[in-house]
């Protein structure tokens, strides 16, 4: 099954040839405000970074109990800073988000697009340069609220935690959202590993975390599937099928990326 046979909507926005270190450099390196744009470009979604109002706290997460305890409120960061980092540092991760008020305006005020994304950074513990690109995903047809990791199951925290600690901190920094949303830990977007290792295929692979985060709202927007069915459409594709979605894909975004 060729891609443009089961994602034909995704066909429109790919390039013909491969997806060469610069272009795929130039993707995985882009700066927030930059993403942000596209993002506005290919969901319709209003730019966070053109908010007048943006405060941030930060939360922390003891990987022992699990257990989010928010510590610092509203404090501001430059726009080229991602509006969700998590950031891991022994037993605990930091969180820097943007405040439970602030995005509630921001989906009411984009409340007639179904599927809204906000790009989430995961840096390793004591690392500053290297980041894994994932998504929170909003729904504003069922008021579900997810997070999507291009690799399937997260395993940022290490295999020895028995919960998904993203899930815990979501579920509790949602919990007295002031907007009628529900966070869902949902099973069915942790079965499929996108982000594969393709180096058979001649495309790069590190980096990949990051076209899929913006490939998948995207289709999500293209579809109006519901996520589950969306991602299963990718997540069932084989791996040649897949990376040739992918690497189409990444071209065709690059060149937009590289033209603006």
């Amino acid at each position: 099954m060729a891609p443009e046979q089961s994602v034909s909507q995704l066909v429109p926005w790919m390039d013909y040839g491969i997806c060469d270190v610069s272009i795929h450099d130039e993707i995985a390196g882009i700066k927030y405000s930059k993403l942000d744009a596209l993002n506005s470009f290919l969901l319709g979604q209003t730019q966070i970074t053109n908010l007048l109002y943006k405060s941030y706290s930060t939360w922390k997460l003891d990987l022992l109990t699990l257990i989010p305890t928010r510590v610092l409120n509203s404090f501001y960061k430059s726009d080229e800073e991602w509006p969700i980092t998590f950031q891991k540092s022994g037993n605990l991760v930091l969180v820097d988000i943007l405040d439970p008020k602030i995005l509630a305006h921001w989906i009411k005020i984009n409340s007639s697009i179904r599927y809204l994304c906000i790009p989430i950074s995961l840096t390793p513990e004591y690392e500053t340069d290297s980041a894994h690109a994932c998504s929170l995903i909003i729904d504003n047809a069922l008021n579900e609220i997810y997070f999507f990791d291009p690799n399937g199951e997260t395993g940022y925290f290490g295999s020895q935690i028995s919960s998904d600690p993203i899930d815990k901190l979501f579920e509790y920094y949602f919990k007295d959202f002031e907007l009628d949303y529900t966070y869902v830990p949902n099973l069915t977007i942790k079965m499929y590993e996108l982000n594969r290792n393709f180096s058979s295929f001649l495309m790069a692979n590190s980096g990949n975390c990051m076209i899929l985060s913006i490939m998948i709202p995207h289709f999500l927007s293209l579809t109006q599937n519901e996520i589950s069915m969306g991602i299963s459409k990718l997540g069932e594709l084989g791996d040649t099928e897949l990376a040739e979605l992918i690497n189409g894909y990444s071209i065709g975004i690059g060149r937009h990326v590289l033209a603006t």
